[in-house]
């Protein structure tokens, strides 16, 4: 089933409002077992009456494993615990994500302890103020980690809003691009047929539909082959039999979820850069196939006899189409990642949006 964006009220509040991280991830969790084995060496290493009495060797053992089970532990509460803090003030959160770790630092250290003595019953002695000591350090540690979730979380919200704003303004940019074209189709067939002429206005209509949707939201792709469909349409009109389509679609994943008007502007450019210069006009072939990681949907002209001199709306168009790319898949992996790859032939120029199949 192809990705759907997050509906539930909770869901939402986890994703943009929560900075902790999501500790059921593998990710976040090794990073938290190296950072514990970490604090562990070096707390190991500080001049201790445990190192006196039994050695290095004999005491970075088990604290290697309380410092472990101390991670996954708290990993785990705070895995459980995260659409509970969802709803508290980050704040409010932070404290209770401490008061969580400080209670299992003391339960961990403990039992751990006890473990210590059932390996060395005679030599080693609880002091009193080991447990103390162990969830003292756990929490400055949890701290001094918080605040640069925190940190970074915020820095991300900058980063999003900041593309936000990108890809608003080279959408308001590209617009008067097909309106311009599309009004003079529609008034040179208003006295010609006016039964046309309301085909493309109704047409154009259902493009700014799809244009002025929030940058959030995201369509299927069968709603945006339709929306490019509705385009060639229109340029069917004002082109003739200049224009020809060739689709092979069979394999399509219509249900699919994107950010609308992807595939709408490479079809542009291909009919204004491609196939409009040229004197018997030419076909426009769109195809989809798949490979091991990605769907990827081609859109292929012919080039014109002659290169033209501006081509500056080929570069506005992929700008846009690239930037919602980056933004709406953001959270996948490189080797997942969406992206926009040209093959400029020497007889024919070819658009692929490579959309991941790991975000169906």
């Amino acid at each position: 089933m192809a990705r759907k964006a997050l509906t539930d009220t909770a869901a939402e509040r986890i994703s943009e409002t929560v900075w902790l991280p999501n500790f059921c991830e593998g990710n976040t969790v090794l990073m938290l077992m190296l950072a514990a084995q970490l604090v562990a060496t070096i707390a190991v290493l500080a001049p201790s009456f445990a190192i006196a009495q039994l050695g290095f060797w004999s005491v970075i053992a088990p604290a290697s494993v309380m410092a472990q089970w101390l991670a996954l532990t708290s990993a785990a509460a705070l895995c459980l615990a995260r659409k509970m803090l969802a709803a508290l003030r980050p704040s409010l959160a932070a404290c209770a994500a401490l008061t969580f770790v400080a209670i299992n630092a003391y339960v961990c250290s403990w039992l751990s302890f006890q473990g210590m003595r059932m390996m060395y019953p005679e030599e080693l002695q609880l002091p009193s103020s080991f447990l103390l000591r162990v969830m003292a350090l756990s929490v400055l540690v949890a701290m001094v980690a918080l605040r640069y979730m925190f940190v970074q979380h915020q820095w991300q919200l900058q980063v999003q809003a900041n593309a936000r704003v990108q890809v608003q303004a080279l959408t308001a940019r590209i617009r008067p691009h097909f309106l311009f074209n599309t009004l003079n189709t529609a008034t040179s067939l208003v006295q010609l047929d006016p039964a046309r002429a309301e085909r493309v206005l109704v047409d154009l209509s259902e493009l700014f539909r799809a244009a002025l949707k929030s940058g959030d939201e995201q369509i299927t792709l069968r709603e945006e082959l339709d929306l490019a469909k509705g385009y060639l349409a229109i340029e069917q009109q004002r082109l003739g039999s200049r224009l020809q389509l060739e689709l092979d679609l069979a394999d399509a994943p219509l249900d699919y979820r994107l950010p609308p008007l992807l595939l709408q502007p490479l079809v542009e450019n291909a009919v204004y850069h491609g196939i409009q210069p040229r004197i018997d006009g030419g076909t426009v072939a769109i195809r989809c196939e798949k490979d091991q990681t990605h769907w990827i949907i081609s859109v292929r002209n012919p080039k014109p006899e002659t290169p033209q001199s501006d081509t500056s709306g080929n570069g506005l168009a992929h700008a846009n189409i690239k930037a919602r790319l980056q933004f709406a898949f953001s959270a996948l992996t490189p080797s997942g990642a969406a992206s926009l790859v040209i093959e400029d032939g020497a007889l024919h120029y070819c658009a692929k949006l490579m959309l991941p199949i790991a975000a169906e």
